[in-house]
């Protein structure tokens, strides 16, 4: 019998009879690592037949699956690994006995795999650690999104560089006050415009339409975009309407980056760090809200109170339509980026947003609405203040 680590998905050790399916999941891997800017962590050629089936055989090889099958795959060594006996740049947490896990693969049929490999790990041992590739960008994200600490360098058998990390019992405290962050900190500014760009999501190109019409539907000077993120469709900014601009977000990097990105904006557009969440009291008056996928992720009654703070004449929000609940965010290679968002993701519904908006005093004015892959649609409403 498997241990349920995660809701609906098991581990358990490895045996000879899984080889063949084993086998398939690392050969998807590959292919994905290498599609995704990452050929030389292992190519076509790690790992191979040979050194799977001696996993299995020394107990080290364990599968993540479901009623469906086999999903994952890692390897688990206790004992010193020789590899991480010099470490650069760095150093580890501590020199306690640890485990490592090497070789984690997944088909990518589901999500939390690595979460799953995580907590099993975690319930049975005080000190973990694992390495990857630099190009390795999805790896990374999961490892950190873990609470494993980056400590260094390390090189592997063929000398080539891995990023090294260490995950021990005694920092849990510290991690949990990481786990207080918004998800939306801890998504990085690349993945996500990668991921919202593709051909197969869309919603980079067709927001930057729609905030074409935003910012020239209305008579107004001063505008306040809410969760601004990387600055999509300040493009469309016109020196000669608006004298202010506000660039709302909770992540501090994606501020720094929008302020990089439009220097010709100077004077104009000023970023604020905010939580809409928490504390508004920095939100400034401004004419003209623009809410763009974001009141899927502060709720409708922390929305409710930004407009009464803000006293906007006019709103102009854009929410995602769904026809499927379960994958609202469209699959992609950078799709487990957005892992936490569950956390704090509700499934919109116009005729809520709207009889919230009237209960703050608003009336919706116009409609309109943007196909997406996927079976997805846009809907962008503008509401006026009565």
């Amino acid at each position: 019998m498997g241990n349920m680590i995660l809701e609906g998905l098991n581990i358990r050790k490895a045996s000879t009879e899984d080889l063949d399916t084993i086998m398939k999941i690392y050969a998807l891997a590959q292919d994905f690592m290498i599609k995704n800017k990452n050929p030389m962590q292992w190519g076509h050629f790690y790992p191979d037949r040979e050194l799977i089936n001696d996993d299995i055989k020394k107990g080290a090889s364990y599968v993540i699956y479901d009623e469906n099958g086999i999903h994952g795959v890692f390897a688990l060594f206790e004992g010193a690994d020789p590899t991480y006996s010099v470490i650069c740049e760095g150093e580890w947490l501590n020199d306690n006995p640890y485990v490592t896990i090497h070789r984690m693969a997944s088909d990518g049929k589901v999500n939390g795999i690595f979460d799953c490999a995580s907590d099993f790990c975690k319930g049975k041992y005080e000190n973990i650690r694992i390495d990857t590739h630099n190009s390795n960008k999805i790896m990374q994200h999961q490892i950190e999104k873990n609470f494993f600490l980056k400590c260094g360098i390390i090189h592997v058998h063929d000398g080539s560089p891995r990023i090294a990390y260490q995950w021990c019992r005694k920092n849990e405290k510290e991690n949990d006050v990481h786990k207080t962050k918004s998800p939306w900190e801890t998504i990085d500014l690349d993945s996500y415009e990668k991921h919202m760009s593709m051909d197969s999501v869309n919603q980079l190109q067709t927001l930057d339409f729609i905030m074409k019409e935003q910012f020239e539907a209305f008579s107004v000077d001063t505008a306040m975009v809410l969760g601004i993120a990387g600055g999509n469709g300040l493009r469309h900014v016109h020196s000669g309407k608006y004298k202010k601009i506000y660039g709302i977000d909770i992540n501090e990097t994606y501020l720094s980056a929008v302020s990089e990105r439009y220097k010709a904006l100077s004077g104009i557009l000023e970023c604020k760090k905010i939580d809409l969440t928490g504390n508004i009291d920095e939100l400034p008056k401004t004419d003209f809200v623009i809410a763009n996928l974001l009141v899927e992720y502060i709720g409708y009654d922390a929305f409710k109170k930004v407009v009464e703070k803000v006293q906007p004449r006019y709103v102009s929000c854009v929410i995602q339509i769904n026809t499927d609940d379960k994958n609202w965010v469209s699959d992609s290679p950078y799709i487990h980026v957005f892992d936490r968002l569950d956390e704090v993701h509700t499934q919109m519904e116009e005729d809520v947003l709207t009889d919230a908006m009237k209960s703050v005093g608003y009336a919706k004015i116009d409609k309109k609405t943007f196909d997406i892959p996927g079976g997805k649609a846009l809907v962008k409403i503008d509401y006026t203040k009565l």
